[in-house]
């Protein structure tokens, strides 16, 4: 399988003439701007969706590594706060009227 892959290559300089011939008679010369529009349009989507799928992700790995350095006291900190609020709600004597 592999012998038939190294036939297989880009076109050289007189491929692509005929290929442009072909596709010239094939769709006619008032035809080709739009084509050429066209897949120029689609090949500037393809690139604006990739850059931003990777813009995306390195944004999360960044957002991730910022948590791993900074995350480990914060979360403690907050969960200590978050227990001791719900502590001081629940005991009796918070819940008691003041009398004096």
């Amino acid at each position: 399988m592999s012998s038939i892959a190294g036939f297989i290559s880009m076109p050289g300089g007189p491929e692509w003439i005929i290929i442009f011939v072909v596709i010239l008679i094939i769709f006619g010369p008032k035809s080709l701007p739009k084509i050429g529009h066209a897949i120029g349009r689609g090949i500037r989507e393809f690139k604006d969706a990739s850059d931003g799928i990777t813009k995306a992700i390195e944004e999360e790995a960044s957002a991730q590594d910022r948590e791993k350095e900074s995350g480990s006291g914060d979360k403690t900190s907050t969960m200590h706060a978050e227990h001791s609020s719900e502590y001081s709600e629940t005991t009796p004597e918070a819940s008691a009227p003041h009398r004096d």
